[in-house]
């Protein structure tokens, strides 16, 4: 295992980026773009249609209607545009680390270990839902028994309050244990989702405050640097109308993010992981 420090770590992002840009551009840039036009003209998905219906809905009180019209199409186009954005981010870090792939095998590869990730992760996330809603029901139960209704709505308020309040910092060194799951699993050729986390637990353990420090300072620059460029983009954006001004933002804003992203999720991977000095500028 390496030893993590901020300097080397954003050091090696900056040489992963530098080395890569092409790759990063036509992968990771292209996976933006595609995602972005498929979820506009093929699902007719619309960040501004999609605010203006959610407020009408909860003005209106009919939620129903939302959740059976409008949510299923809007999973859809999150789905398409997460799996075709993930293809992309896979085969970048597939050729950038190994550096002895071309497109058509690392889009090949990226593709599976982005459908198995997705699923994966879908599959978590109900799992942590159900959890979270037996917590919930047990907490209602429990005060209705000892208090009624209005003991059980109170009841399920302080949970809500308390899971809040631990979420965030939860969050945080989640994000920071499993940094590095897909740079793993493509450093290994692997599309298996447990092998990249595991690989991850192991790399961060020792370094996981470090982590957290650098993982603070990348949010705290992205929600400046992305604040301020996605401003002026959704200004311009709104000009050019509803489906030019999609695009035009993607273009703007996702790209530089995904790929400065990538890059730092590289780096940090670069830094902790064991190779041979000679693979350094590979």
């Amino acid at each position: 295992m390496g030893e993590f420090t901020i300097g080397a770590a954003w050091s090696e992002a900056i040489a992963f980026l530098q080395r890569n840009v092409t790759t990063l551009l036509v992968l990771v840039g292209g996976s933006v773009l595609l995602a972005a036009v498929i979820q506009t003209f093929v699902f007719g998905f619309s960040q501004t249609a999609l605010q203006a219906q959610m407020q009408g809905a909860m003005t209106s009180g009919n939620m129903d209607a939302f959740m059976t019209t409008v949510l299923p199409s809007v999973a859809g186009a999150g789905l398409i545009g997460a799996i075709i954005q993930s293809t992309g981010q896979f085969a970048a870090l597939r050729m950038g680390l190994s550096g002895d792939e071309d497109y058509a095998s690392s889009i090949t590869y990226g593709l599976t270990a982005a459908v198995v990730s997705t699923l994966f992760w879908i599959l978590v996330v109900i799992v942590v839902a159900v959890v979270l809603g037996v917590i919930f029901a047990a907490f209602g139960v429990g005060a209705m028994f000892t208090g009624g209704e209005r003991a059980a709505a109170t009841g399920m308020v302080g949970i809500l309050l308390l899971i809040m309040l631990l979420i965030l910092p939860v969050a945080l060194w989640l994000a920071v244990r499993l940094w590095v799951i897909s740079p793993a699993m493509a450093d290994a050729r692997s599309a298996n989702p447990l092998f990249g986390l595991s690989q991850s637990w192991q790399l961060t353990g020792a370094h996981q405050w470090s982590l957290l420090g650098y993982l603070i300072l990348i949010v705290i620059g992205a929600l400046v640097v992305f604040g301020i460029l996605g401003g002026i983009a959704g200004v311009i954006g709104a000009a050019l109308g509803e489906t030019i001004g999609s695009l035009f933002v993607a273009l703007v804003t996702g790209v530089p993010a995904g790929i400065l992203g990538l890059a730092i999720n590289a780096g940090v991977y670069r830094t902790l992981a064991p190779r041979n000095a000679g693979d350094v500028f590979a």
